[in-house]
């Protein structure tokens, strides 16, 4: 069966620069239309391309991809407490944990900046020239429908990097032309997605089949439209934001905060979930969480980045017993911290902290949710191999190959541990096995459910919340206990239940480019990225293994300036008013 490909994202270097030797899909495929509009808009075909070329930014929010468009190719994983990277210090990340904000780290900013308003001028285009084209009046219509939701996909974006910004309508501006209007508050970026959200979901398919699957649906604007009331409910932008300027209060997020925006938080993911469109991908003792990931259509994926079958992910996280990167210059880029295995339960979703009769420090590995399985190798873990066997994968001090090295720029793992998650675990970065016939989530239902989970709490609906839970850690192949409450305590505080929310997200959602927003999203920047980054040393001992906890020498310092973006210079320099975010 052919396949509707959104875009396909070929290997992306450290240093950002695309493949052209990738596989490419059958239909949005980027494409380079230096063409005048009459030319693209008189043809159906080339109406279609310039379509697939608005899709194209939308792995801005891929797991395991670009931190931002147009920039280094680094997961932002590496800019939260979830993963370090064998070369973090020398790239994007390590500008930022080290304050380091030189001219690289501007270009960077900036073109996120200008490649998002470029998307959002392609979308004017179209719906300003589709009309007098030949394609008949339905396909028009969806194509419009598609086209204002990546325009508004692309607004949430900006409006997660930088607080409120130009809103600049249908107009079409010439494409170097510095704004004259000013940044609009962050409620009306908010306003204006939304409402533009509401207008399209009636007109949009509930699915897509055959080579259409990966079209914008129905589900992807209500999910979409949950994520940003989500945002802005959370506490940054909830009236949380620092700033002695009172010209940017409004602009970084709303000027005070309002409870009752996560109400409206929770009845936008609970119309996702009524749709009766979605639901978890299940398997005996969590296969389904590993099977999901490995699969191009499944009930879980609402918004998902098509792609031709890859090992980009094997690639990327593989150790280098596995030829992850092929040599290691662009593998290793996902390396888990402690701080993540940390957050994973015993298999009774208790915590794994000494009193836990089922966690044994001595043995740290054993029964631990089945999630973490699939997502961490730690050292005994067994992995495909380059003979297309299975064998053991040492990370103990000393071990060949793969073994604790924490200096930078080395072969090995700085932290005790390489990432699985999302792999294929047949499959090796040196082509044993074949390419993985996977797309990437952009938003799928589990993270739908544990946002509707988030808001139930916050508006003290804290049964709705439990449940929520506990159909996730069901999923993931915890036990129920007696109680049936899956490790999770019978009447907990909001408190407490905020921050089991939270590290049950870092659990389920690792290194699908979701914690370093949720970090910023919940103000809580400077307690778990400023707090100590850890790794686990593995010693061998005769036939034996200790454990010791150890600080990664990579230090990460979350400042009002790591909050939000800074506006371009050239918005400043065209007018003066044009407000700067803090800090900057």
């Amino acid at each position: 069966m052919k396949y509707f490909y959104i875009k396909t994202l070929c290997f992306i270097a450290i240093v950002g620069i695309f493949s052209s030797s990738c596989k490419k899909g059958n239909f949005l495929d980027p494409v380079n239309l230096g063409l005048d509009t009459k030319a693209v808009f008189t043809d159906s075909v080339r109406t279609m391309q310039y379509l697939a070329s608005i899709y194209n930014v939308l792995d801005v929010n891929i797991p395991n991809g670009r931190y931002d468009a147009n920039s280094f190719g680094v997961p932002t994983g590496q800019l939260s407490d979830e993963s370090v990277s064998k070369w973090s210090d020398g790239i994007f990340p390590g500008y930022v944990s080290s304050n380091t904000y030189n001219s690289a780290f501007r270009t960077q900013t900036t073109n996120n900046w200008t490649t998002h308003y470029g998307k959002i001028r392609a979308v004017n285009i179209l719906l300003k020239e589709i009309e007098a084209g030949p394609l008949n009046i339905a396909t028009k219509n969806r194509i419009k429908f598609e086209a204002r939701f990546l325009r508004a996909f692309y607004y949430a974006t900006l409006l997660k990097f930088y607080g409120g910004v130009p809103l600049v309508g249908d107009e079409v501006k010439p494409a170097d032309t510095p704004f004259d209007i000013l940044r609009g508050t962050y409620a009306d970026g908010v306003n204006y997605v939304v409402s533009e959200l509401d207008a399209i979901a009636p007109g949009l398919p509930l699915e897509y089949t055959g080579i259409d699957y990966g079209r914008i649906t129905r589900g992807a604007a209500l999910a979409l439209k949950a994520k940003i009331l989500l945002y802005a409910a959370s506490p940054f932008f909830n009236g949380g934001g620092e700033t002695t300027n009172p010209n940017q209060i409004g602009i970084i997020g709303y000027p005070n905060n309002d409870p009752a925006r996560w109400q409206k938080a929770m009845d936008a993911a609970k119309a996702v979930i009524s749709l009766n469109k979605y639901s978890l991908v299940t398997g005996p003792k969590g296969i389904g969480f590993y099977q999901l990931f490995l699969q191009r259509v499944n009930t879980e994926y609402i918004l998902p980045l098509m792609q031709a079958p890859n090992t980009f992910i094997e690639q990327f996280g593989l150790p280098p017993s596995r030829n992850s990167g092929i040599g290691g210059t662009f593998g290793m880029l996902e390396m888990p911290t402690q701080n993540l295995v940390d957050r994973f339960t015993t298999i009774d979703g208790k915590p794994a902290v000494a009193g836990n009769p089922l966690y044994n420090p001595n043995e740290p590995y054993r029964r631990r949710d089945p999630r973490f399985y699939h997502s961490i190798i730690f050292n005994g873990a067994k992995y495909t191999n380059r003979t297309a066997g299975y064998s053991e994968v040492f990370t103990y001090f000393g071990a060949a190959e793969d073994g604790f090295v924490p200096e930078l720029g080395t072969n090995g793992t700085k932290t005790g541990y390489f990432n699985r998650k999302m792999c294929d675990s047949t499959v090796t970065a040196n082509g044993v096995g074949s390419n993985t016939n996977r797309v990437f989530p952009i938003i799928r239902f589990a993270d739908i459910k544990l946002m509707y989970a988030e808001a139930a709490n916050e508006t003290g609906q804290p049964d709705i919340a439990l449940q929520e839970l506990k159909d996730i850690r069901d999923r993931a192949g915890i036990l129920p206990g007696n109680d049936g409450n899956y490790g999770l305590p019978v009447s907990p505080t909001k408190d407490e239940l905020r921050i089991i929310i939270q590290d049950e997200r870092m659990v389920e959602l690792a290194f699908e480019n979701q914690r370093f927003w949720d970090i910023k999203r919940w103000n809580l920047g400077k307690v778990l990225i400023n707090g100590p980054l850890t790794s686990m040393r593995v010693n061998k001992v005769g036939t034996s293994y200790t454990y010791e906890r150890r600080s990664l020498a990579t230090v990460r310092r979350f400042t009002v300036q790591s909050q939000l973006w800074p506006i371009p210079q050239r918005e400043l320099d065209n007018n003066f008013n044009f407000q700067q975010n803090p800090g900057w």
